[in-house]
């Protein structure tokens, strides 16, 4: 490597990730790129020093000389070039396919992505009191919308609650439409709560996790360079606002009857199974973010699976307590998903043959499903191409 000169962001820093008794954990990284790795907080100090020397100007055998006679530093820089290459921190990087993906890049493609740069000039006008006053009011409203959600659960499970005008068509394309806003609602209580800590949400992106389960979020440089409360409270903010939009619908359905009612309580159940999934350590969504950094075990997803493979095929690992839980809970849960899937479709099918007796009219009944699948295979496929030609091109 000795004809390597790399050269990593311009921006590239280090902050305190998490604070802890026995050794802080510092995340050095790049704002603009948006991309981090772990340092211990006993090696932060030789790990910048090195990092200096990444400028473009330096081969790695001229920085490990340097390291070593001037800094007395001893570092292997060829296996730490390789760890900056992985998290796409070297700007002249020339082998793209050993940049390592995010998990949700892995397990998801994606369907859409809008930009999300005006919002920040607008929360930035808003002021501190405003968002004082705003939480006192909403605390009251979840709160007395809780109460009011608990003592009328019967029209929650009542089958004549969620049957809009009589069709329960038109209840299905009014709970996608609410679900969606909903979500929208849901992600910008992120921007809006990270840009007040001086963060700017970049964009909003819609996927599909692990082919079948939509998925939008918020993509926001920047945040593990905040602290640990202020990271909590940016994930939590979607949440709450769930939580609020839950008891404020439960709130007016107290002055309405009949199919608005229906539709306020049909928003009520999409926003409380909102909150649910979230608060879900066992997807990566808010609610294994908040558990991973009050846990202070950053990329407990990735490390459970890595430390897994390496224990079947016998290598040394970690792979025990919280690693080997979460490891086996989350593959119970994605697998009971997956079969859940399936049976629906199959249950669609049985069901139809039995009224029938028809085979093919009983196959053809989750066409739409069928549909959607060739969709999704066709995108994921579309895809793929477009990431190998794009690879091939950047290392040509």
């Amino acid at each position: 490597m000795n004809d390597i000169y790399p050269k990593v962001m311009s921006d590239i820093s280090s902050w305190k990730l998490f604070q802890s008794k026995k050794q802080d954990m510092y995340c050095v990284g790049s704002i603009e790129r948006d991309k981090f790795i772990q340092v211990p907080g006993k090696m932060i100090n030789e790990i910048m020093s090195c990092i200096e020397y990444f400028d473009g100007t330096h081969s790695i055998q001229e920085i490990q000389e340097v390291l070593k006679n001037d800094k007395y530093i001893k570092m292997d820089v060829a296996k730490f070039y390789l760890i900056l290459c992985k998290a796409d921190l070297v700007v002249n990087n020339k082998d793209s396919s050993i940049v390592t993906k995010q998990e949700l890049e892995k397990l998801s493609f994606t369907l859409f992505k809008i930009p999300l740069s005006g919002i920040n000039t607008f929360i930035s006008k808003l002021k501190k009191n405003f968002f004082i006053t705003i939480a006192f009011i909403t605390t009251f409203i979840i709160f007395a919308g809780i109460l009011l959600l608990i003592f009328n659960y019967k029209a929650l499970i009542n089958a004549e609650t969620y049957s809009i005008s009589n069709s329960y068509f038109i209840s299905f394309i009014l709970s996608f439409l609410i679900y969606a806003a909903s979500i929208l609602f849901h992600e910008l209580s992120h921007a809006i709560i990270a840009s007040k800590f001086n963060l700017k949400p970049k964009e909003l992106i819609g996927a599909l996790y692990l082919g079948f389960t939509p998925m939008v979020y918020l993509k926001i440089p920047g945040l593990y360079t905040i602290s640990e409360k202020k990271r909590i409270i940016v994930w939590s903010a979607g949440i709450y606002m769930n939580m609020v939009i839950a008891s404020f619908c439960s709130i007016l359905g107290l002055f309405f009857q009949g199919d608005l009612k229906n539709v306020l309580t049909i928003t009520a159940v999409l926003n409380i199974g909102l909150v649910t999934s979230n608060l879900s350590p066992l997807l990566p969504l808010d609610g294994y973010f908040i558990m991973s950094t009050l846990l202070k075990t950053p990329n407990l997803r990735k490390e459970s699976f890595v430390q897994f493979k390496k224990w079947i095929t016998r290598k040394k690992n970690k792979f025990s307590g919280i690693f080997a839980i979460y490891f086996v809970a989350t593959t119970l849960f994605i697998g009971g998903f997956l079969i859940s899937q399936l049976y629906w479709m199959f249950s669609m099918v049985i069901e139809s043959y039995r009224r029938n007796h028809d085979i093919l009219e009983a196959l053809s009944k989750p066409k739409y499903v069928y549909i959607l699948i060739l969709m999704i295979l066709t995108r994921i496929m579309l895809q793929k191409i477009f990431v190998k030609r794009n690879g091939s091109k950047k290392t040509a």
